[in-house]
């Protein structure tokens, strides 16, 4: 639980400071692409697969995402 509220710190320290040079969307994209890359690599080295049933659903999640943090995150 430590370790977790440590990370999210630092996100939100680098958020600040990437949104002096970065739009709302691009952080997001970001964001995204950073968690994406070090999920990928967890499972590789797990050996597990990311397959799911629920695709649809994530989908729908991911795409509902997008706007909220676009928009939470502007001025």
């Amino acid at each position: 639980m430590l370790v977790a509220a440590f990370f999210f710190a630092i996100m939100g320290v680098l958020v600040k400071l990437g949104a002096e040079k970065f739009g709302s969307v691009e952080l997001v994209f970001y964001r995204s692409l950073f968690g994406l890359v070090f999920i990928y690599a967890l499972t590789r080295l797990r050996r597990q697969s990311l397959k799911t049933q629920l695709m649809g659903t994530h989908m729908k999640r991911g795409i509902l995402a997008l706007p909220h943090c676009c928009a939470f995150s502007m001025p």
